[in-house]
């Protein structure tokens, strides 16, 4: 999983000694803080030979994650095995409002069933490009790893698990 925007902000927040003290609620402590810092910011998405220009507060890529992945949710569900990223990117307007829309997303998930809000969007591509402005920090499975524009892709059958 990929994010970009608040989720970078959240995991950054939820550092070390806040884990070790609050275990994974840090993340819901982290999370309700940066409701109220974080601002939206322009992206532009390059996949499938097409641009697409937004505004975001938060672009979450997965190619697998569970329902409590929420901010991946935004088709309700994220297949492992069809080859693609699943991509949703996200806007809310204030504090009530991100409240709101995590809600949806994780009922979305819980109902496998995708989030129709005007503040969600979601699609699904092998490849993408995000550019941001102002350039935003990037979160790969939990760590930090740099800043926008960053470019992902699925790789099919890319990776084989030997299990016992």
């Amino acid at each position: 999983m990929v994010g970009i925007g608040y989720e970078a902000s959240v995991v950054e927040t939820a550092n070390r000694e806040l884990k070790d003290q609050w275990g994974p609620l840090a993340y819901f402590m982290a999370g309700w803080q940066k409701m109220d810092e974080q601002k939206l910011f322009e992206t532009e998405i390059e996949a499938d030979g097409n641009i697409y220009q937004f505004e975001a507060g938060a672009i979450t890529i997965a190619n697998a994650a569970p329902p409590t992945s929420v901010l991946a949710q935004g088709a309700g569900q994220v297949p492992l095995d069809d080859g693609l990223l699943d991509v949703t990117i996200l806007t809310a307007q204030n504090k009530l409002h991100a409240v709101t829309t995590l809600l949806g997303l994780l009922g979305a998930a819980i109902a496998k069933t995708g989030l129709e809000q005007q503040n969600v969007i979601h699609g699904r591509t092998r490849r993408l490009k995000v550019t941001a402005n102002p350039v935003q920090k990037v979160v790969v499975d939990g760590e930090i790893i740099g800043t926008t524009p960053v470019e992902v892709e699925c790789i099919p059958a890319g990776l084989t698990v030997l299990v016992p």
